[in-house]
């Protein structure tokens, strides 16, 4: 991220549907999760469209300079924390401070909805993402075998929290 970059984070529309398949292709956590190798380009915007169709989850558009390069999701119900869904940021992105910016943007959601926590899921083989949740604060508080998508996969996933 350079100091000139213009970062922001939209809510979803139905044009970024494109780009959030190129997420998920870029990406092999979620690609497991949503498809397989014989999945057609038409079959994976059918999926993603469905995903992001879910009434309870909030899903934003982190962008540079106009530029799409990260998504993010939460769930806010009528209960004391906030759940992550998803924070992901495209590969060539990694590392120069965007998924900072998406975080502490929810962070700093959950706080003024008043919230205690904020909860999240994340793949136990993802050390990167767990070492930077863990830069945030949050702790390791359990762990789960998550059923997905695509059946052929069950993920085991540490269970996160970050007090606030």
């Amino acid at each position: 991220m350079k100091n000139t970059d213009i970062i922001k984070i939209r809510p979803l529309r139905f044009d970024d549907g494109t780009f959030l398949c190129s997420i998920f292709k870029d990406n092999q956590d979620y690609y497991d999760i949503f498809f397989d190798s014989e999945t057609d380009p038409v079959e994976w915007q059918k999926r993603v469209n469905r995903f992001i169709q879910q009434s309870a989850i909030h899903h934003h558009i982190i962008e540079t300079n106009n530029e799409p390069i990260g998504w993010l999701s939460f769930i806010d119900e009528e209960q004391d924390y906030l759940e992550i869904g998803i924070l992901v940021i495209k590969a060539e992105h990694l590392g120069q401070g965007y998924g900072t910016k998406g975080l502490s943007w929810l962070i700093e959601k959950a706080k003024a909805a008043r919230k205690r926590y904020l909860l999240l899921n994340v793949n136990q083989s993802n050390t990167r993402a767990i070492a930077f949740y863990r830069q945030f604060g949050f702790e390791i508080c359990g762990e789960e075998i998550v059923p997905q998508c695509n059946d052929a996969v069950n993920l085991a996933q540490y269970k996160m929290k970050l007090t606030l």
